[in-house]
């Protein structure tokens, strides 16, 4: 299998949209590398009031349409770029981007829909002056959903810039 599967010149749609996918891939990964190795580091130190209280503020502003856009954004171009590679099946660089949206998606999305938005929920459900005994589990539980969602994106976007690689290394030997 070689890198692109075939000797034509891809098109700017298909490289542009491995590029803006991986792009987006990679602003995803800095979002979760803050989120979970410096506002969750931060929120970890917190007592379990100003913790529950942060919380809430947090997650109303993930729940912002540009957060959204974002975060399922990533997911849709991902997709596309699959889709308009999809002529170039036998190679390395379409397996890539393709393992590429997978770990998105069950790394990213699917955690978040199972995992970190459940736990949100729990958060937000609290009465600040009132915690429940088991805060701190919680707590533990959402930050390490916060660092895998990280990890899984990080895998996902060093897939995708491997598959940038692979082409940009393949037109240099033309």
């Amino acid at each position: 299998m070689n890198s692109v599967g075939t000797q034509r010149k891809l098109s700017w749609l298909e490289n542009g949209s491995i590029g803006i996918a991986t792009l987006l891939c990679g602003l995803m990964v800095g979002l979760f590398w803050s989120h979970s190795q410096h506002i969750g580091v931060a929120l970890a130190q917190l007592d379990g009031k100003t913790f529950a209280q942060v919380q809430s503020v947090l997650h109303v502003r993930h729940r912002q349409l540009e957060s959204s856009l974002l975060f399922f954004g990533t997911a849709i171009v991902m997709m596309i770029a699959v889709i308009v590679n999809v002529s170039c099946w036998n190679s390395s660089s379409f397996w890539l981007m393709a393992l590429a949206a997978l770990i998105y998606f069950v790394g990213v999305l699917y955690v978040t829909r199972q995992f970190t938005h459940p736990l949100a929920m729990v958060i937000d459900s609290w009465d600040h002056n009132a915690l429940p005994t088991d805060w701190q589990q919680v707590r533990a539980k959402w930050l390490y959903a916060q660092q895998f969602r990280f990890v899984t994106a990080a895998v996902a976007f060093t897939a995708c810039m491997s598959a940038i690689v692979l082409r940009a290394n393949l037109a240099l030997h033309r």
